[in-house]
């Protein structure tokens, strides 16, 4: 057996389906080994970001490890957008990194890198495999590292003639074990839970906080078991979004300063108790600190390096967010009762006012002109997408739109963005991992152009593959996000933000996908309807306004656009 069968072995017997990729010169043993064994699927991309985007995407999704695999060289180089938004966006991913042969080094041979160095920068793990021999043990703990803790990113840089050497080893080819994620659950403890239990009853106006931690903990049917036994509101980060059903009467929907709506805001701040699940609170998240500040708050979350860091808590407890309620609700049910009679009528104002801001936000007799407003998008999507949708979502317009206004129905992995470097390019590819990773879903790709521009390659990898998806292109002929900075901040003064008029839709149609223009508002819905209906991926170019006309529900952008240009503070937090 080659080192390269050996991967491809251990990959099995680690229960991989997928592995998303891109072939180089060092990687053509591993390719040969991968057609000959047909265990796995590969999908070659056309661009090594957006094969990791995928495998980031896939991850999230399906709960499990996704794989990318990357040739040397410029291949790894391309990759690193993908590689570091996964890492930072707590997604298992492990990336087998082919490389020139270990006799090659330090002689300025074609693509070469000290590629182990690149992603110790930018993943949880990094390593060079020197020896056959130790590739089963090195990518068994590449799948461990990846799940272990908070979730991350790990890189095995596998030499070409590691890959060529016969295997001569007699180990067993071990499942790994840590296929899915996450693979130790820390309990809290008893005093700690105590704790916990006795300052929420204390307090008059609860809230819990969702972050990413309980959707990666797939820890959502507990925090609903919690919320209708005390009837205490819940809001969730952008990361978060889906850890509730946000049509329950508990939701008080997205809060921070990007994609938070301003009533969200207000009532966290009105808050006196805050229990925060699996985020890490940081400015945006917390809105500058204001919705944390003057309140008793309790941090839980699986990593010791985020509690506590950005917002002094009361309580931190270093646990699994599935494994904290599960205890909590065990504490309550074992204990006195919760005055939820005061509870009751605070959480009846959070969902009265909730609903009317809801309903206001997406029935603005403005939302109906030309170009089509953001809002006429999400009210459409509303109102015909199923509530076990998945939404991939671009940076640009599309996140904070979707975050505030998109109700997600049923809770679980529904809504996905690019939140920890927000790149553009993640949407396109990204949609096709999440479709592969949960077939019977329906699946959005949003993004704008900016982003298509960057990813529109691998629309012949979505129509190669042939899966059923929905791709929106928010088409405003410029990078819609910048050119809002420069109205908001630099006296309109637009500077190479700017497109020429193009024909997305013959783009799509030449890379085999069906597709269909859109500039009428009142022919959003039934185009869409026609889209879900397609037996393959199909293409809608929205004509839209763009945040610079429609500014996004940005906290500070919203404020100061009431205020005179010379008045406005910074950017952003």
């Amino acid at each position: 057996m080659t080192g390269a069968e050996l991967v491809v072995a251990q990959l099995a017997a680690c229960g991989v389906d997928y592995v998303f990729g891109v072939p180089g010169d060092t990687s053509m043993s591993l390719y040969d080994a991968f057609a000959r064994s047909g265990r796995i699927k590969h999908i070659a991309f056309r661009d090594e970001r957006s094969a990791v985007f995928a495998a980031d995407a896939y991850a999230r999704v399906k709960g499990s490890v996704g794989v990318a695999d990357l040739p040397s060289g410029a291949g790894a180089l391309y990759s690193v957008g993908g590689v570091s938004e996964a890492h930072k966006s707590c997604s298992a991913v492990v990336c087998i990194a082919t490389d020139i042969p270990l006799t090659s080094e330090e002689t300025e041979a074609l693509t070469e890198l000290k590629q182990e160095q690149l992603f110790a920068a930018i993943s949880k793990w990094s390593t060079r495999v020197k020896t056959v021999e130790r590739l089963p043990a090195l990518m068994r703990k590449a799948f461990r590292l990846a799940t272990s803790g908070r979730p991350g990113a790990t890189v095995l840089t596998i030499p070409q003639n590691v890959l060529s050497d016969e295997y001569a080893g007699c180990e067993e080819l071990r499942q790994c074990g840590a296929q899915v994620f996450p693979r130790h659950r820390p309990r809290p403890g008893d005093d700690d839970v105590e704790e916990v239990i006795k300052l929420l009853f204390r307090a008059r106006r609860p809230v819990i906080l969702a972050g990413g931690g309980v959707l990666i903990s797939q820890a959502w049917k507990e925090l609903q078991l919690l919320c209708r036994r005390l009837d205490i509101p819940v809001a969730t980060s952008i990361n978060g979004k889906g850890a509730i059903a946000e049509g329950s009467r508990q939701s008080i929907g997205v809060v921070g300063a990007n994609g938070g709506r301003t009533l969200a805001n207000r009532l966290v701040q009105e808050a006196d108790f805050l229990l925060v699940l699996g985020s890490k609170l940081n400015r945006v998240t917390t809105l500058g600190g204001s919705l944390t500040d003057g309140k008793i708050i309790c941090q839980v979350d699986i990593d010791a390096e985020a509690l506590g860091n950005n917002v002094h808590a009361q309580v931190q407890i270093l646990a699994d967010a599935r494994e904290f309620l599960v205890r909590l609700l065990e504490g309550i049910e074992a204990g006195s009762q919760p005055p939820t009679g005061v509870w009751h009528v605070w959480t009846d104002r959070v969902e009265r006012e909730t609903r009317r801001d809801f309903h206001t936000n997406l029935q603005e007799p403005e939302f109906a002109g030309r170009p089509i407003n953001p809002h006429r998008v999400v009210r459409a999507l509303q109102n015909v997408l199923p509530e076990d949708a998945i939404i991939v979502a671009d940076a640009g317009t599309p996140t904070p739109f979707m975050a505030a206004y998109y109700r997600i129905r049923h809770p679980g992995r529904h809504f996905i963005s690019p939140r920890g470097h927000g790149g553009l390019g993640f949407a396109l590819p990204a949609a096709l991992g999440a479709k592969l990773a949960r077939p019977d879903a329906l699946v959005v790709g949003m993004f704008g152009d900016g982003s298509f521009g960057m990813s529109m390659g691998d629309l012949e990898t979505i129509s190669r593959v042939g899966v059923p998806v929905v791709l929106l292109n928010f088409d405003n002929r410029c990078y819609g996000w910048i050119k809002a900075l420069q109205k908001l901040y630099f006296g309109e003064r637009y500077f190479s933000v700017d497109f020429r008029p193009v024909d997305n839709v013959m783009i799509a149609r030449a890379f085999g996908i069906d597709g269909r223009n859109v500039s009428d508002p009142d022919t959003l819905e039934d185009t869409l309807r026609d889209a879900l209906r397609s037996d393959g991926p199909f293409f809608i170019n929205i004509e839209s306004a763009s945040p610079a006309e429609v500014t996004p529900p940005v906290a500070k952008w919203l404020k100061d656009e009431k205020v005179p240009p010379e008045q406005r503070g910074r950017l952003a937090y």
